[in-house]
Formats: C-alpha cells, structure tokens, sequence
C-alpha cells in the first residue's frame, strides 16, 4: 500500500511539471491558493509569526510586495501566495529573487529596447533552468525560452502577442499573421544579436500612434543569410510585455509549489 501511495504521488507530480497549459496549472492551484477567509487570515498570521522568528525574511517579502502584489486582484491573494512560497523549496526563493532583479534590470534598459528584450530572455532562460535543476547546456537556451513562455504565459497574453506583431511582407501589406512560438524565436533572434553581436539599437517598440517596423537578420538552417521584417503594432511597449513575464515567473512559481505539495 505504501509503495502504491509513492507510485501515485510520484504520477501527481510529474503531471503537474509537464503539464504545458497555464489554464490547467490554474485549476489544478485553485485549491491550493483559493482566498477563503479563514485562509486569508491564517496565511497572515502566519507571515508575521515567520517574520518574528526570521526578521531577516521580512525584508525580502517586502521587496516581493513591491514588485510582485500589483499582478493579484487583492492583498489577501498575495498573502496565501507568499506563505505558500516560504513553505516550498529553495527553488521558489531563486526563482522569485533572480525573476525580480533579471526584469528590474531590463527597467533600467530604457534607452535600448533590444537591451529589454535580452535581459526579460535571459530571465526566462534562467527560470526554467532553475525550475528544472539543470545546469546551462549549449545549444538549446531556444528551446528553454520558447518552453517557458508556452508553458507559463497566460492564454490572453500569448493571444496579445499575436494580436501585437506580424511579419511585413511589403510596403503596403502586412497581415501576416504570425504563431505564438514564431514570435517568440523573433525576440529570441533579438537576444542573440545582443548577446553575440553587441548590436543593442536595432529592435524598437511601437509609438501610441503608430507602427514600428523591425528588421532582423539571421542565419537559417542551410547556413544562409535571411532578413525578416516585422511589425510591432501601435500602442504595443514595454511595459505590457513587462507585466506578462512577472505573470509567467508567478505561474512558474505556483508550478512549483503545486509540485511540493502533492
């Protein structure tokens, strides 16, 4: 019986980590971070009798308050959040830590768009590592960012991306509609011309008023030389894109406590 009990946890688990729709993660959390009253007062009580007894915690929850509270619809649901947090391993603190201060330093990014775009990649890229216990690897930090916006964005948001940019394909006419992993490997292609090439001016977000066109150049996978051009649609910055990886980083975050408590 107990070995059939193992067997069983074990299977929770693994269908929560490799689950890939945010939607289900959310419904399969509700329970877990569901804002009863009776929780919510528990949940606070608790973070002040942690607080009492680790008093070095505390600063570091209230820079948590600051930079993560704004992404729940009310105090007492970041309370059960945060005490569900202290309570998982050490990979929640990483992930929370290394999140807020990847995205704090794309904010101070603000002359160079392209620069944004590199650090909130990198902050994907080391999320998922962190999440998955493994060191870096060469070759595949595409594959690690695409996995985590898919497996961690918000279905709304991954629906704003494709409703945000589409590939130009002439002076007149640019209603290519592009996927979701398509724009992905565009900001991805971004990353890597800073990353690689030093070059941080060449990607630029769109005005309130009016469109931004972007080019990009990239080898495919015959080796050759190919230019894209893609347009950013107007009203689209950064600040949007911004408040989607701290949404994802939380969905992460859930993940993992999910994983912890089954």
């Amino acid at each position: 019986m107990v070995l059939v009990k193992i067997h069983r946890q074990n299977q929770n688990r693994k269908s929560v980590l490799n689950n890939s729709d945010p939607d289900v993660i959310k419904k399969q959390s509700a329970t877990l971070f569901q804002p009863k009253k009776s929780q919510n007062m528990s949940a606070r009580t608790k973070l002040i009798q942690y607080f009492k007894n680790d008093p070095l915690s505390k600063n570091k929850y209230q820079k948590w308050r600051k930079f993560y509270k704004p992404q729940f619809n009310t105090i007492n649901e970041f309370y059960i959040f945060i005490d569900k947090c202290l309570e998982a391993d050490n990979r929640v603190n990483l992930v929370l830590n290394r999140g807020m201060r990847l995205i704090k330093l794309a904010d101070k990014s603000r002359f160079s768009p392209s620069l944004q775009i590199f650090y909130l990649i990198v902050c994907s890229e080391s999320m998922m590592r962190i999440i998955q216990n493994k060191e870096c690897q060469t070759g595949v930090s595409e594959g690690s960012f695409v996995n985590f916006c898919e497996s961690n964005f918000d279905k709304n948001d991954k629906v704003f991306f494709e409703d945000s940019l589409e590939r130009l394909l002439n002076e007149d006419h640019y209603n290519e509609k592009l996927s979701f992993q398509e724009i992905m490997r565009f900001f991805y292609k971004v990353r890597c011309k800073v990353a690689h090439n030093g070059e941080y001016w060449n990607f630029h977000w769109s005005r309130d008023d009016a469109d931004m066109v972007n080019f990009v150049e990239y080898e495919d996978k015959s080796k050759k030389n190919k230019k894209d051009s893609f347009v950013v649609k107007s009203g689209v910055g950064y600040q949007q894109i911004r408040e989607i990886f701290i949404r994802a980083i939380i969905n992460a975050v859930k993940k993992v406590v999910c994983e912890d408590t089954k």
